[in-house]
């Protein structure tokens, strides 16, 4: 079957149309959410870390010598509001 090459010049161009605005709905849907998650986690930091400071999670401060980072970070996680966003990073190094 002879088949023209309008049909496929006009056949290529809008493949090619189409992928375009699906990469274009693509990367605008990206950063759309990006922002959305960037500014939820934000607050949420700026949230807890308020919370933390006016001590409104009842937590008691103390000093304590000869304490190892393994027990601060436990200490600092049974004292944290439960929840899934519960997280201790710790270095050894000073």
């Amino acid at each position: 079957m002879f088949r023209s090459r309008l049909r496929l010049r006009l056949a290529g161009w809008f493949a090619l149309a189409i992928l375009l605005g699906l990469a274009v709905l693509d990367l605008g849907l990206f950063t759309a959410l990006r922002r959305v998650a960037d500014r939820q986690l934000s607050d949420r930091g700026v949230d807890r870390r308020s919370r933390l400071a006016s001590g409104g999670s009842g937590a008691k401060w103390e000093i304590r010598q000869n304490f190892t980072l393994d027990e601060a970070a436990k200490e600092a996680l049974s004292e944290w509001p439960p929840g899934h966003e519960a997280l201790v990073i710790f270095s050894p190094r000073r």
